[in-house]
């Protein structure tokens, strides 16, 4: 990449111009001089490289989220600035390779939150935000009016570093609902569109921030991995993974547990329905505020298998990796960048998984 990145974002352009159709933008992170950064490039899968965009971001942003709206747009919104949360938010726009603000602002500054693109094309917002007393609030973003408005209702605990993630089939009763997973807590909930909002549902069997949680082909939810409390300066990472159904509102274990511990790993649904989670830490003893301790980072990877319901080692990375980004390309591979390194220097490098 033309810069090392860490806790960065990176987003598939999966529709609009030929010109970008299956480009994968990568915005913002923190360098290795430790500089928040407002910078965006496009990785072109035809060629391998990467090329600078047009224009910067309006804020440089680390902790942010950048989601794909439906008229291939990108909604970038809020992060870090250094010590500053931002409630800024801006729309990159492929066809002129430029960032400009949106209409409005955020209702409030959010920093390690969720981006969830509803049915409807409007953008969830859950947040987690250290500035705000409430973390329990959530917004929503309209396309149409540039906007960010609160949701009618709130959710029912503060989930700093939880999962999100959109019910897009399965259950009639739960389609187009947005499962929320986590977040120093064993608790999930269900967000109604229609309604507006949250509901408690089935309860996970142990504590888990920094997982992943992601949607299988037959509408059940795979939850992996995580740690239990973030704030606190020490904690245990899982090696647990179990699926939730959307039908029956219950979480219940995998077959098999994970190969390794992980937490801040990623996990990418790959075209023949399995899953591969790649890196990630095994957390032994570390302090999230200062990014000091003992951590074991991993350059390992494994594939979940929905059939057997067993994970399988399969092979490494070419170096540890934390706090970076995994994309599905639309040839089937998938695209890993940035992140940590096990001396914990953020990385140019990217590779390619197929």
């Amino acid at each position: 990449m033309g810069a090392s990145r860490e806790s960065h974002t990176a987003t598939l352009l999966d529709f609009g111009s030929q010109l970008t159709n299956g480009k994968v933008l990568v915005t913002g992170g923190v360098d290795s001089n430790k500089q928040v950064l407002s910078s965006a490039e496009l990785f072109d899968p035809a060629n391998g490289t990467f090329t600078p965009t047009k224009g910067s971001m309006n804020a440089a942003r680390a902790f942010h989220t950048a989601t794909l709206l439906n008229d291939g747009t990108v909604l970038v919104t809020g992060g870090l600035d250094g010590n500053t949360e931002l409630a800024t938010a801006e729309i990159f726009d492929p066809e002129s390779g430029t960032f400009t603000p949106t209409k409005g602002a955020m209702e409030s500054p959010q920093a390690h939150h969720v981006a969830t693109l509803l049915k409807d094309g409007t953008v969830l917002i859950t947040g987690e935000s250290y500035s705000v007393a409430n973390l329990g609030t959530s917004e929503l973003f309209d396309p149409a009016s540039g906007m960010f408005t609160p949701t009618k209702g709130s959710m029912s605990t503060a989930r700093p570093s939880h999962a999100a993630t959109l019910l897009d089939h399965g259950a009639a009763i739960t389609n187009g609902q947005v499962l929320l997973t986590g977040g120093e807590t064993a608790t999930a909930e269900l967000f109604d569109p229609v309604s507006g909002s949250f509901t408690s549902t089935g309860t996970m069997e142990s504590k888990r921030s920094n997982h992943t949680a992601t949607l299988l082909n037959d509408g059940t939810v795979l939850v992996t991995g995580g740690d239990g409390v973030t704030r606190n300066p020490t904690g245990a990472v899982s090696a647990k993974a179990e699926l939730f159904n959307p039908t029956s509102g219950i979480f219940t274990p995998t077959n098999g547990n994970l190969t390794t511990p992980r937490a801040n790993h990623t996990a990418t649904l790959l075209d023949d329905g399995t899953v591969v989670l790649a890196g990630g830490w095994d957390l032994i003893d570390f302090s999230v505020f200062n990014r000091s301790g003992t951590v074991n980072y991993l350059a390992t990877a494994e594939v979940f298998d929905p059939a057997s319901g067993l994970f399988a080692l399969t092979v490494e990375m070419t170096t540890p990796r934390v706090f970076h980004t995994a994309t599905l390309l639309k040839d089937g591979r998938v695209l890993m960048t940035g992140g940590a390194d096990s001396s914990g220097a953020p990385l140019a490098t990217a590779e390619l998984f197929q």
